[in-house]
């Protein structure tokens, strides 16, 4: 249960900053194509980052378990 808290808070810090990235990327990029790329890498760069933050706290929290 707590790790499970732990990814979620990891997971809402890194969307704010994300967000934070993206607000900069828009006055940057030009066209739709061109921010649905970047929202794409996004995605994809959120879900490892998920499955990475959730093995971590996993393997941190319930080493003497497994």
């Amino acid at each position: 249960m707590l790790s499970f808290v732990l990814v979620q808070l990891g997971c809402i810090v890194f969307a704010f900053l994300w967000f934070a990235l993206a607000v900069g990327a828009i006055k940057a990029l030009q066209g739709i194509g061109a921010m649905a790329g970047f929202m794409a890498v996004l995605i994809a760069f959120y879900a490892v980052l998920t499955v990475l933050l959730a093995r971590v706290m996993t393997r941190r929290l319930y080493r003497r378990y497994l």
